[in-house]
């Protein structure tokens, strides 16, 4: 093997073990904001849901709110795990307040449970915003995987009151932005 090619493999072995190194930084720094941060039940169609709220430690309130969507082909998943869980001390440290949230799961509750979960948690945030110090005017919301679709359908069903079904019927489920992270969408309208 020559010089210069196992020179190559050490490089690419310290930048393996730089960026696992980073990667858990991140991960200790969200367990840490994780294990500080009130767990919320709510209860769309009377289905109980679980909603963490994360607030950041160095910017006044009230806080723009972030809403996170966990990924998991809409069967499985959790707002603990999944790729975006890493951007949570990133969106607090900027000053923004983070929901993650959860939804009821496929097969057992099929669509669009998960839509009218994430619209409720939206409305749940508005509801409570003076108790929680939040300013939810303006509410992003973002999801990877299955989150990211769910993201694009609560955009796309804003102003449609048969997605606004649960709770807080007083309250509105717009949010301002979606983005999704990594996913791919035929958004071509055919007659």
């Amino acid at each position: 093997m020559s010089k210069v090619l196992k020179w190559l493999l050490v490089l690419i072995a310290v930048g393996l073990c730089g960026l696992i190194a980073y990667a858990y930084s991140w991960m200790r720094q969200y367990q840490a904001l994780a294990d500080d941060e009130p767990v919320i039940t709510l209860s769309p169609n009377g289905v109980p849901l679980k909603m963490d709220l994360y607030f950041p430690a160095a910017s006044q309130a009230p806080w723009q709110v972030l809403v996170y969507a966990h990924g998991g082909s809409f069967t499985s998943g959790d707002k603990l795990k999944g790729s975006g869980v890493i951007d949570i001390p990133a969106m607090t440290a900027r000053g923004y307040a983070v929901a993650a949230i959860n939804y009821r799961l496929m097969p057992a509750n099929p669509f669009p449970a998960e839509v009218l979960d994430a619209k409720c948690a939206i409305r749940f945030l508005r509801a409570h915003a003076a108790e929680y110090q939040l300013d939810t005017e303006k509410i992003g919301i973002w999801g990877g995987s299955a989150g990211g679709h769910l993201v694009a359908m609560v955009g796309l069903t804003n102003g449609n009151a048969a997605f606004d079904a649960g709770e807080y019927p007083e309250q509105s489920s717009r949010e301002a932005i979606s983005t999704m992270m990594a996913d791919f969408f035929d958004l071509w309208l055919k007659p």
